[in-house]
């Protein structure tokens, strides 16, 4: 069975881009472009890795809630190693803040989706 990944991503670049990605390592994805819609398919079903904006929704603000919210929800899963999670911004503030939030965080510059995917767990 192929793993799964929910993307949240809000540009269409780094989107269509990891998307591809995702099709070339035969991972499955479902994309979602705004916080709301990411955290209701996030509470119906679970996934192999979780790809987010850290500021889904309002791109280059420092602002992480919704990847807090999204964290929150699969944090004991992450913990036991049944899943990965990582959110990324082009907004350095963001990437700052959201680390010394816990939560785990690239800045789009240092992000390669081919690594993450292909990472173990």
């Amino acid at each position: 069975m192929a793993k799964k990944v929910l993307l949240g991503l809000h540009n269409d670049l780094v989107m269509g881009s990891t998307e591809r990605v995702c099709t070339h390592m035969g991972w499955d994805f479902v994309s979602k472009d705004n916080p709301e819609d990411f955290l209701e398919e996030l509470r119906k079903s679970e996934y192999n890795a979780y790809i987010m904006d850290i500021n889904l929704g309002r791109p280059a603000q420092v602002y992480t809630e919704p990847a807090e919210n999204a964290f929150e929800l699969i944090r004991q899963r992450y913990k036991e190693g049944l899943c990965k999670f990582i959110a990324i911004s082009g907004t350095p503030e963001a990437v700052r803040l959201a680390r010394e939030k816990g939560i785990p965080v690239k800045s789009l510059s240092h992000f390669k989706p081919y690594e993450f995917l292909g990472s173990e767990k």
